[in-house]
């Protein structure tokens, strides 16, 4: 066989040795780190059961009236409007619900459309039993 062909090979093969290995490694470490981040962090409401999924459900301020803050693509969590909801707080009672696929929610293969979202949050506010029958809903959506 020619040597350059034979060095050649050794070092291909090295090379595909090392990049498992760094692949290996990496797969190992960020399954590590997933369980450790779910123990540090725990959900900020509470886990209510909708259609066999459990979406988690966030509620803060006085009872009362009753806001709800959904968001939609772009903006997986409806947390990020804090600055718009925390001086809320002492006049009315606010809610945030994780989306199925998103957060601290179950996971989902349903499609994931603003009717689907809009279908869903309705019953989780029942259910829950932490909103007024009756809520204004502020809703974010990006237009593409």
């Amino acid at each position: 066989m020619n040597k350059g062909l034979h060095r050649g090979l050794k070092v291909l093969g090295g090379l595909m040795l090392a990049a498992g290995l760094v692949l290996l490694t990496g797969t190992a470490y960020e399954a590590y780190q997933s369980t450790q981040d779910m123990k540090a962090y725990s959900p900020s409401g509470t886990y209510d059961e909708m259609s066999g999924y459990n979406m988690d459900l966030y509620t803060a301020g006085k009872d009362g009236a009753t806001m709800v803050f959904a968001s939609e693509w772009g903006v997986p969590n409806p947390m990020d409007f804090s600055s718009l909801y925390e001086p809320l707080k002492p006049h009315v009672k606010l809610a945030m619900d994780d989306h199925l696929g998103y957060g601290y929610s179950d996971i989902t293969d349903h499609l994931r459309g603003l009717e689907t979202v809009t279908e869903e949050i309705h019953p989780l506010l029942r259910v829950s039993g932490q909103v007024a029958a009756e809520f204004l809903k502020i809703a974010h959506l990006f237009n593409e």
